[in-house]
């Protein structure tokens, strides 16, 4: 009986490792698709002369969702600054940096991000879509980003 259990177990841990590798494919393709969207609303901001504020409005609504569940923890803020800031692409001068720096010191409650983001000039979509990313970048899902 024992030895049968055994087996159950070990079905199960194939079962969830199955399931987390789906899970995490399925993720980098999301990311894939979120970057080119980024990389061609950036492109379009640069010429407008938006880029910067789009740049901290994306940060200031992935912050204020990575905060929703407490402090964002330093793997949440790697994530951000390594998606959002490597699409930038180039020199950030430094008032944006300080700008970005203060949404971590202060950060911005969801409706105030939400009017940086709507202000940014980039589709409210991809906003959703970095929420998405953000709410699961520490896998825990909380009701309050579970609401956004």
């Amino acid at each position: 009986m024992a030895a049968n259990l055994d087996g159950d177990d070990e079905a199960r841990k194939a079962g969830f490792d199955a399931g987390v590798k789906q899970a995490k494919a399925e993720q980098l393709v999301e990311i894939s698709l979120l970057k080119d969207r980024l990389e061609k609303a950036m492109e379009s901001l640069k010429a407008a002369g938006n880029h910067f504020n789009a740049i901290i409005a994306l940060n200031a609504v992935a912050v204020a969702t990575a905060q929703c569940d407490g402090d964002i923890t330093p793997s949440e803020r790697a994530n951000i600054e390594l998606f959002i800031n490597g699409l930038a692409a180039g020199a950030i001068p430094e008032a944006v940096k300080a700008k970005i720096e203060s949404l971590y010191q202060q950060p911005p409650t969801v409706k105030e991000a939400l009017e940086l983001a709507k202000k940014s000039g980039m589709s409210l979509s991809i906003f959703d879509e970095i929420i998405h990313l953000v709410v699961l970048s520490d896998d825990t899902v909380q009701e309050e980003q579970q609401a956004q």
